[in-house]
C-alpha cells in the first residue's frame, strides 16, 4: 500500500472562507467528520482502491497507515460508513462541478460538447472512483436500491435537461429524448476506459491510455451524444428511451415531459390491439404460450431445445424488420 505523509488537521474558521470552490467536489456529509479538506480527500483517495479490491472486507487499519492518520479517525470508525462515504465521494469526483456546467452562453451543440468533454475528463482523471461505482453496481455492498438516502441527488441530469430544452426550442435536437437517455450514453462512454481498458487492450492491442486514443475516445463520446441528439432517425419510443418508476425521490425529467414525440409519451397499447395480438383457442379463451426450452447455443441435434430454436429462427426469418434484415429495417416506413 502506498504511504502518504500525514496532513495536519485544520479546523480554523478562516480555512472555510477560502475553500468554497474546493467544497463543491465534496459530499455534503464531509462536514460531519471534523477534518480538513486535504485530510478528508487523502483518506478517501487512499481508501478507494482498497474498497474496490476488498469491498466491506477492507481493513481500515491499513487505510489509516496508508493515509498517515490515526486508526481511530472518525472516517475510519467502521468500514460500512467508510464505504458509503467513499461511494458519495466517488460520484462527486466524476460529476462535472457546478462551475463546469455553466454553459448557458453556449449554443446547444457547444453546450453538449462541453458537458460530455468535462464528464469524460473527470472519469479519466479518477479511474478508482469509476471502478468503485462499477463495483457497487455489481456487488451491491451498500444496497443503495433499498437505501436511496445513501446517495446524493445528481446535479448533472438537471443541467442536461436545460440544454435539451434549449436545443429542442431551437429545433436543433430531435424530440423524444430525455436527460436520462443522454446520461446513459455519457456515463457508458466515459466509463469505458476504466471498465474495459485492460481487456480491450488484450483483444485488440488498443491502449486506452495512449495519448491519441485518449483524445479519440473523448471525441467519440462527444460526437456520439451529439449525433444521437441531431439524427433524423425516426423515433417511436415516446418521450424517452428510459422510463423511471415515479417516486418522491426521483422526479421525472423535465425535458422528457415537455418535449415528447408528439403524443405526450403515452404508448399504452389499445385494448383491441392487445386482444388481437393474443392468440385465442376455439372457445375464445387465451391460448397458453408454447414453451420453448432455453438453448445454450451449442449446435448439436441432441442439445435440449435445439430443434425448437431452429423452428423459432425459421419463423423469425420470415418476419419483417428482424435483426437479420439489416440496419435498413430501422428506417422502413
Amino acid at each position: 500500500m502506498t504511504l502518504h505523509p500525514a496532513t495536519p488537521v485544520i479546523t480554523d474558521d478562516s480555512d472555510w472562507n477560502h475553500v468554497a470552490a474546493r467544497l463543491e467536489v465534496l459530499p455534503d456529509t464531509f462536514r460531519r467528520y471534523g477534518c480538513s479538506i486535504d485530510e478528508y480527500r487523502l483518506i478517501l483517495d487512499t481508501a478507494l482502491p482498497e474498497l474496490v479490491r476488498s469491498g466491506l472486507r477492507a481493513n481500515t487499519g491499513d487505510i489509516a497507515v496508508g493515509a498517515g492518520v490515526p486508526a481511530d479517525h472518525p472516517l475510519l470508525s467502521d468500514v460500512e460508513g467508510l464505504y458509503d462515504e467513499a461511494l458519495r465521494y466517488a460520484f462527486r469526483l466524476v460529476w462535472p462541478r457546478p462551475s463546469d456546467m455553466d454553459v448557458e452562453d453556449y449554443s446547444p451543440a457547444e453546450a453538449v460538447r462541453a458537458l460530455v468533454r468535462t464528464a469524460y475528463r473527470r472519469h479519466r482523471a479518477h479511474p478508482d472512483a469509476v471502478r468503485l461505482i462499477l463495483t457497487e453496481n455489481i456487488q451491491g455492498h451498500a444496497h443503495v436500491t433499498g437505501r436511496p438516502e445513501t446517495l446524493e441527488s445528481s446535479p448533472v441530469v438537471l443541467q442536461i435537461d436545460r440544454v435539451l430544452m434549449r436545443g429542442q426550442d431551437f429545433g436543433a435536437f430531435r424530440p423524444g429524448i430525455s436527460a436520462e437517455d443522454v446520461y446513459v450514453l455519457i456515463t457508458s462512454l466515459c466509463a469505458f476506459p476504466a471498465a474495459q481498458g485492460s481487456t480491450f487492450y488484450g483483444h485488440y492491442a488498443t491502449d486506452v491510455d495512449y495519448g491519441p486514443t485518449v483524445e479519440g475516445l473523448e471525441m467519440l463520446a462527444c460526437d456520439t451524444v451529439l449525433a444521437f441528439l441531431t439524427t433524423s432517425m425516426p423515433t417511436a419510443q415516446g418521450s424517452s428511451y428510459t422510463h423511471a418508476s415515479p417516486t418522491v425521490m426521483t422526479p421525472g425529467s423535465v425535458s422528457a415531459s415537455l418535449y415528447s414525440a408528439g403524443d405526450g409519451g403515452d404508448h399504452t397499447v389499445p385494448e383491441e390491439e392487445d386482444a388481437a395480438a393474443t392468440p385465442a383457442d376455439e372457445d375464445g379463451e387465451d391460448a397458453d404460450p408454447v414453451p420453448v426450452t432455453p438453448w445454450s447455443g451449442v449446435a448439436v441435434d441432441t442439445e435440449p431445445g435445439f430443434l425448437d430454436y431452429l423452428e423459432y429462427r425459421e419463423g423469425a426469418d420470415d418476419d419483417e424488420n428482424t435483426a437479420d434484415d439489416g440496419i435498413s429495417s430501422l428506417y422502413d416506413d
